[in-house]
């Protein structure tokens, strides 16, 4: 299977999926950033403004102006900012720190779960990774409303944040992991039943085991042509149902034993008949078996363009170079 191929089965792996697998995905990218970009990394979860000073705290760094100096400048980290006050850090940004740090890691593994959810087909791995992606996204938002929580419940009794309140930060921090637990809940009331895996695993264990003539799953169709078993050369000697509207190219096995002209078999079609001043079907577009059909089915590996849809359920070999068929597809006109 070459590249193309494999993309163009992911690609409708991804339209088949359920919407709701789709939603979580986009959901949890949403958070993901959301936590990363806005939240986690960023130096807004605390703000103070008060007469000529401004600054603002984040996990990591303390950054603040004055008059004199209009420029912000940010420490490196709140470590050494409260060195340079002479405090210890607190252990509840410690904590925050650290709860903080699993829901980044988590939010990026919820992500990379959702992906697997949307492009693994309908079997027993598809639950197993929706069952994952739950577990995943109640871990990272649990992770991030502990850390938010012990932040927006702690700060206010620090004396070296005297003066500060919450920031968009802060607020983003409870946003993501909020967007995990809706995303968790989704995957939990959507997880696929046995029933439904079992019988798509049966369906998709008879289709392996058909004949590689047969139209299987057809990408340009999207359908399951069931197809009778037949010996290779039934084209020789098949007489269709009697029909007015079917006419043989060949006549029953053992009649005659060298197959008849083909004009003496072909029924003049009645629209060419007529100058109507429309399109009329040519014999080049007419099944070669019936003659009566246009053609439909495009063979491979071969590559030739002769039969119609009947037809070719009833043939495993193309009647014009006796090739074994492997593939029967029925392009869109």
């Amino acid at each position: 299977m070459t590249v193309t191929e494999k993309l163009a089965d992911s690609i409708d792996t991804f339209c088949d999926s359920p919407k709701e697998c789709r939603a979580c995905l986009l959901l949890t990218t949403i958070a993901w950033f959301l936590h990363t970009f806005l939240s986690y990394g960023t130096d807004s979860w605390v703000e103070l403004s008060e007469g000529p000073t401004e600054s603002n705290q984040g996990l990591w760094n303390h950054c603040s102006k004055s008059i004199s100096n209009t420029d912000i400048t940010c420490r490196e980290s709140v470590s050494y900012f409260l060195m340079y006050r002479n405090q210890d850090v607190p252990a509840w940004l410690h904590a925050t720190r650290f709860f903080q740090s699993i829901g980044l890691l988590m939010s990026l593994a919820s992500v990379v779960s959702s992906i697997f959810c949307t492009f693994v087909n309908m079997t027993d791995r598809k639950r197993d990774a929706q069952v994952a992606a739950v577990v995943i996204n109640f871990v990272t938002a649990c992770s991030m409303l502990i850390g938010s929580s012990i932040y927006g419940g702690q700060y206010r009794y620090a004396g070296w944040l005297k003066g500060y309140y919450l920031s968009w930060s802060f607020a983003f921090s409870i946003i993501a992991g909020l967007a995990h637990i809706v995303s968790g809940s989704i995957y939990m009331f959507t997880l696929p039943n046995s029933d439904s895996i079992q019988t798509i695993s049966n369906n998709e264990t008879t289709n392996q085991s058909q004949q590689p003539g047969e139209i299987v799953n057809n990408r340009d169709v999207h359908v399951n042509i069931p197809v009778p078993s037949a010996p290779p050369d039934a084209y020789l000697y098949y007489i269709p149902p009697s029909n007015e509207e079917y006419h043989p190219r060949y006549p029953p096995r053992g009649s005659i034993n060298t197959p008849q002209p083909a004009s003496t078999n072909r029924r003049q079609n009645p629209a060419s008949t007529q100058n109507t001043g429309t399109d009329t079907q040519s014999d080049d577009d007419t099944c070669i078996v019936c003659f009566d059909h246009r053609v439909e089915i495009l063979l491979r590996p071969c590559y030739h363009f002769n039969l119609c849809e009947g037809c070719s359920l009833l043939v495993t070999q193309c009647p014009t170079c006796r090739g074994f068929i492997q593939e029967k597809i029925k392009p869109y006109r």
